[in-house]
């Protein structure tokens, strides 16, 4: 049944979908996609290879899904004339969706050689290339892959799971409030994962070697200090506003008594 009034149970969903943690979601999301492009352009003008060109444009794609759908959701939830429209939260968790599909893609085709070794080398090298793998960093390397990979689809699968909700209630004017929950406690698990990351990187020495080199090349430091955001700080801050969108949506979503 579609309602052509805001219950109070939509009007709270309304506020959660045009907060400020949406929009933020949106904008940290878009971080990725801007740094990207502006990477895709320096290695089409210096040394385009289409290996380079394919991972980019990949991960470009991979990014820009969800922070195209935490837009849609702010803006279609921002004019008051009108019901809060499903189509937005439908069209978020599609395109949500389509980035956990596009995840999946990428770590069957690079592999634990992906994003998974990124990972890998500030977790067991200090920040740093080591000069070979033995077959502990391998192991080590495959399990990094695994965890990243499961909680990564997990993820973007449970974001959509909520997206669909949360459509579900505009359109019905019923509590659903699993597949919020369920969010929140995945978005923390990533939050409390990247901040043991972070934690880790930090007493391998890995701040220590970030600062160095911004101070010694001092040519380095724009690119240094956007893949220090790209890798720490954008990661950490978007799991922690998405657990807070799952409670936002889970606290508009309860019963009125």
């Amino acid at each position: 049944m579609e309602f052509n009034f805001e219950t109070p149970l939509i009007l709270r969903l309304r506020k959660i979908a045009h907060s400020k943690t949406v929009l933020w979601c949106g904008i940290l999301f878009a971080v990725y996609p801007i740094l990207l492009g502006w990477g895709l352009i320096s290695s089409l003008l210096s040394n385009p290879t289409l290996e380079s060109l394919i991972q980019i444009s990949s991960r470009f794609i991979f990014f820009i899904l969800p922070c195209i759908s935490f837009f849609i959701i702010y803006i279609s939830a921002r004019n008051k004339d009108t019901v809060l429209p499903t189509g937005g939260f439908t069209a978020a968790a599609i395109l949500t969706l389509l980035a956990g599909i596009h995840i999946i893609t990428l770590n069957l085709y690079y592999g634990a050689f992906g994003i998974a070794e990124s990972f890998f080398i500030n977790i067991f090298h200090s920040g740093g290339m080591p000069s070979r793998y033995v077959e502990t960093d391998f192991f080590n390397l495959n399990i990094v892959y695994i965890v990243l990979t499961v909680v990564l689809v997990l993820f973007f699968f449970t974001l959509t799971a909520a997206f669909f909700s949360a459509a579900s209630v505009s359109r019905n004017n019923k509590p659903r409030k699993f597949f919020p929950i369920l969010l929140a406690i995945v978005s923390f698990i990533v939050f409390a994962f990247y901040l043991c990351y972070i934690a880790q990187y930090m007493i391998n020495g890995g701040f220590e070697d970030f600062i160095t080199m911004i101070v010694r090349v001092p040519q380095a430091r724009v690119s240094y200090t956007l893949n220090f955001i790209m890798n720490f700080i954008s990661p950490t801050a978007i799991s922690f506003l998405c657990g807070c969108v799952g409670i936002g949506f889970a606290k508009a979503s309860r019963r009125i008594k």
